[in-house]
């Protein structure tokens, strides 16, 4: 029987953990950037759907 079981892996690279963060960071930041400008652009170009109209 193997008395050792448990084995510690000790690679660890923090440069690539930074850049992974960061990396993540700018694609959400992409993301909600183009989404907000379409809807901004949206909003611009077609404000009679915007209006608030009650329901009757």
């Amino acid at each position: 029987m193997e008395q050792n079981a448990h084995t510690e892996h000790t690679h660890y690279d923090a440069e690539a953990s930074k850049i992974g963060m960061w990396l993540f960071i700018f694609t959400e930041l992409l993301l909600f950037g183009g989404l907000f400008i379409v809807y901004s652009v949206y909003r611009f170009m077609n404000p009679e759907a915007f209006t608030w109209q009650p329901m009757n």
